[in-house]
């Protein structure tokens, strides 16, 4: 391989490099935007605490967790808006016990137990009351809707509400501000 075609494989290297530093810079343009959002509620909240002292939550898009607060956190800081997790995870009974029998051996007795949820199967993530309008809000990384999934965006559609399958926060963020801030503003 010669100087200039060494010269050629840099430049393209160089240009592929800048390619995906502007698409980082664009996927988290939004969640910049929560981060400076948050910091101006807080310095509103607290003003007499100084700049340095102001702490901001780190956020991410990149888990189904991290996702679903990003969305929940952007919600709360708008007019007229709220939002709140729906949990419809089970849970765990843990009846375990160490004891220790007269021949001094210690035993483990008892089980754990998946208990089923008692809210509804199928339920969205997020459930959110935007101005006048009941926003659902499925939040998917990787995976896909389950049926129960299915049936509850039929269920919401059908009275009117709005139902969100959303995979980053950008979309979300693309998506609140085409179709709430618009309804808002006019």
């Amino acid at each position: 391989m010669g100087a200039t075609d060494t010269k050629k494989s840099l430049t393209v290297r160089q240009s592929k490099d800048a390619e995906l530093f502007t698409n980082e810079l664009t996927d988290n343009q939004a969640i910049r935007l929560l981060k400076e959002a948050v910091k101006a509620r807080r310095q509103a909240q607290y003003p007499n605490l100084p700049e340095h002292a102001i702490t901001i939550p780190k956020y991410d898009d990149s888990t189904a967790n991290s996702l679903t607060r990003c969305i929940i956190d952007f919600i709360n800081l708008q007019d007229s808006c709220f939002a709140w997790r729906v949990s419809t995870e089970g849970s765990m009974r843990d009846t375990r016990k160490t004891i220790t029998d007269v021949t001094g051996n210690k035993r483990i007795i008892g089980e754990c137990k998946r208990i089923k949820t008692t809210g509804q199967v199928g339920a969205s993530d997020i459930a959110s009351c935007c101005r006048g309008r009941c926003v659902m809000i499925e939040v998917k990384i990787k995976d896909k809707q389950s049926e129960e999934q299915k049936e509850w965006q039929k269920k919401i559609e059908a009275s009117h509400g709005r139902y969100l399958i959303i995979k980053s926060f950008q979309e979300f963020h693309d998506w609140f501000n085409l179709k709430m801030e618009r309804k808002h503003g006019s």
